[in-house]
């Protein structure tokens, strides 16, 4: 399981070039870790939306689902289902790779997809993508 610590402010965009020379500058190192690519998420929420409701009145405490992808976003390949925890600043997330055997077509296969997430991942029998 992934432990960190995530905060998040708003930036104005006439300071993203600022930002940017000074984390290149930096001691720490900075560097980029992943390729150019899509990222594609499904998110999964329950019948009263809890989790967006949690999200848009700042709940510190929170748990998120989703189906996270790369590259294509009509074609969900390779996809992990990750579950993230949120207790004030202290994120952890699990991910769970997924190997299925074909690819799905976002547009339709995707309830297909849910009904597999659900007999495999319990959890989420609760929950639908949103």
């Amino acid at each position: 399981m992934e432990t960190r610590f995530e905060r998040k402010w708003l930036l104005p965009l006439e300071l993203y070039n600022e930002l940017y020379f000074a984390l290149k500058r930096s001691v720490f190192q900075f560097d980029i870790q992943f390729e150019v690519r899509n990222v594609n998420s499904i998110y999964f929420d329950d019948f009263y939306f809890n989790s967006v409701y949690q999200n848009l009145d700042g709940i510190a405490d929170k748990q998120k689902l989703r189906l996270r992808w790369y590259h294509k976003e009509n074609l969900i390949s390779n996809p992990a289902l990750e579950i993230k925890k949120k207790v004030g600043f202290l994120v952890r997330k699990k991910t769970y790779k997924l190997n299925l055997e074909k690819n799905f077509a976002f547009d339709l296969d995707v309830f297909k997809l849910t009904s597999l997430l659900k007999k495999k991942f319990p959890l989420i029998a609760s929950f639908n993508p949103i």
